[in-house]
């Protein structure tokens, strides 16, 4: 009977454990695929963009974005077009200094990772 009371108690701080570290992989993400800013080093105006949707800028991030902060897990893609149309590039990273600024559109997608 002690064999099997300390094979249950392990079992269930097996368990235990396991869970708590999925748990805190989650928590450790944003709400949110990235943020778009006005100006270099992640300042100026900004925008939340959430995964899996196109979102046309307007206003001060129109044709003038400058640095951009990525989720870990996230891809970015920004567009020279509306409706993620066009030439594009690829941010799977934050950014602090973006080149090529003339952005019009923004897609984020999750990144699938392979175990």
């Amino acid at each position: 009977m002690l064999v099997t009371t300390v094979f249950a108690l392990a079992f269930a701080a097996l368990v235990a454990a396991e869970g708590a570290e999925v748990e805190h992989e989650h928590e450790a993400r944003a709400p949110y695929a990235a943020t778009l800013y006005s100006q270099p080093n992640f300042r100026g105006h900004s925008r939340r963009i959430d995964t899996g949707r196109c979102y046309d800028l307007r206003g001060p991030l129109r044709n003038d974005v400058q640095s951009i902060r990525v989720d870990r897990g996230d891809d970015c893609y920004l567009y020279e077009r509306d409706n993620c149309h066009g030439r594009s590039s690829k941010y799977p990273s934050s950014d602090r200094h973006i080149r090529s600024r003339r952005v019009r559109s923004v897609r984020c997608v999750r990144e699938r990772r392979h175990h």
